[in-house]
Formats: C-alpha cells, structure tokens, sequence
C-alpha cells in the first residue's frame, strides 16, 4: 500500500519543487520538500528535518587498491589438490578398482620411510621416482624381415610411469611383511644407489646409445 501511495504521490512532489541546479538555494525551499516527503510516507509526526546526519563514519573503509588478476598466470599459484607422485604410485598400486586400499598403502610407505630415516617422506620420493624414471626407450620396428630397435623419447609422465614400475617390481625383493614396508625400504634403496630400478635404467640408457645409430641424419 505504501509503494503504491509513493508512486502516485512522487511525481507531484517533484513537479511541485523542481528547481533547476544552482550553487545557492533556499533553506525554506529545501525544508517544504523534507515536510512533503515526511507527510507522503505518514511520518508527520518526526517533525520537521533541520539537521542532516553523517553516516560515513559508521560505512566500513574502502578495500585497498589491489593489482588487477592476470588470468594467464593465475594457475601457477594454485597448488594441487593432491601430490601428482602419491596419486601416480597409487593408482599403479591399485588392483580391481580398489583405490581405498591402495590409498592407504602410500599412506603406510610414507609413514615407513619417515620412521626409517627420521626425515620427511616426500623429498625422498620424489628424488627417488626422479632417480630411476629412464629418458628414452627402444620401439621395434620391421624393416625387410629385421627387427631394428630405435630409440624414442619419453614424456615426463612416461618416464614418470617407468621409474614407479621398476619401483614396484624391485621391491618384491626387499623384506617386509606388507607392501608399503617393502615400498618405503626400496625407495631409500634407490637414494641410497643400490636398487635394481637403477640397473634397468642404466641397461636401457646403454642399449638406446648402441642402437642410437637408425635415426635419420639432421
């Protein structure tokens, strides 16, 4: 009722005290218009506005100037939800979709290797995944009834894939009741230079340069 009553009233106010803008006015002028909007909207009985209030104090400040967002480098500075390296190992480590159990062997190889070295576990993975991922492998091709090796480079999540295989298949060798335990002993195996992952790196490295010799001429 009341919004209706202001737009049906709002117009003859306006029209009534429209003025055009100077520097001076009238003060009577300007009281007529406040007592006519009071009695428009059933406040007649506030009086008359004579003083004005001040409510910049009470505003919060203004936010600080801040540099506009370059879009292009914005997600340099967002970290991963989850480490690339564990997310890798436990998806090798999975067998029949059970990611859960898989998950949780990572968890336990990490909480070995800090119990065997009393140093924190990532940078010892990662160095270790770094150590053994080989650079090149050798495809088999047939040319006139011969098998010719030729080498090819890998992508970082080839060469990535590689190191955490031989990881894997080398530490079937360690003792260790569970899979992580024997995980967490082959990782500081592989630190520590004695690993057989780093063997099959070098024998691959070795055959990619004998065979380096079938690819084309720059």
């Amino acid at each position: 009722m009341l919004a209706q009553t202001a737009r049906r009233r709002l117009p003859q106010l306006f029209q009534r005290h429209a003025r055009p803008i100077s520097s001076g006015g009238s003060l009577g002028r300007d009281r007529e218009t406040r007592n006519d909007a009071m009695s428009l909207f059933g406040l007649d009985g506030l009086g008359e506005l004579t003083e004005e209030v001040d409510i910049s104090s009470l505003l919060p400040p203004p936010p600080p100037a801040t540099e506009p967002t370059n879009l292009d480098n914005m997600h340099h500075h967002i970290p991963p939800a989850r480490d690339p390296i564990l997310q890798f190992i436990t998806t090798l480590i999975m067998t029949d979709g059970k990611f859960a159990r898989a998950a949780k062997t990572t968890t336990q190889m990490l909480l070995h290797i800090q119990a065997f070295t009393r140093m924190p576990p990532m940078p010892i993975v990662r160095q270790a995944v770094l150590d053994a991922s080989p650079a090149v492998r050798c495809l088999t091709y047939k040319q006139g009834g011969k098998a010719i090796p030729r080498p090819v480079a890998l992508s970082e999540r080839q060469r990535t894939r590689a190191g955490i295989t031989w990881i894997l298949k080398s530490s079937d060798a360690k003792p260790g009741r569970t899979l992580a335990e024997r995980l967490a002993r082959e990782m500081i195996s592989v630190i520590k230079g004695d690993s057989k992952a780093l063997e099959n790196k070098v024998k691959q490295h070795q055959f990619a340069m004998v065979n380096r010799g079938v690819l084309p001429k720059r």
